[in-house]
């Protein structure tokens, strides 16, 4: 059985959890997902109202993420890819609406897809420290 652990602020946030198929595809903007040591895992560039991005996991590690515009004011979180160790093991597809200045904090398996969208007025990104 897998855990999902997320931080919760003071927003209302809407998660749901969708089994997806699996794909070797990348982020939700073209480029390449999956990292590998080189430069950002992901960036998603500005997301403006009703914007989305996704990037598939494909590398084990802890991936520190925030938003461009609001880091100063703690819009930041983690995201942990663990290995996969069970044949059976569906890749799930996570999406998050930005509502306000937070980011959830994410255990997830490699291989499994985050979406970002922004629900907010003003202008979001997602990247990656690593």
């Amino acid at each position: 059985m897998r855990k999902l652990f997320l931080a919760a602020t003071s927003i209302l946030f809407v998660l749901s959890l969708m089994a997806c198929s699996s794909s070797t595809g990348g982020d939700g903007n073209g480029g390449g997902g999956g990292g590998g040591g080189v430069g950002q895992e992901f960036a998603s560039g500005d997301l403006g109202n009703g914007a989305s991005f996704s990037h598939v996991f494909n590398n084990v590690g802890t991936f520190d993420y925030f938003c461009r515009y609001h880091v100063a004011v703690g819009m930041s979180g983690t995201i942990v890819v663990a290995a996969e160790s069970s044949p059976m093991h569906v890749p799930i597809k996570l999406s998050y609406n930005i509502t306000g200045n937070t980011l959830p904090d994410y255990g997830i398996v490699e291989g499994d897809t985050l979406v970002w969208t922004n629900m907010a007025s003003f202008t979001h990104t997602v990247e990656s420290n690593n």
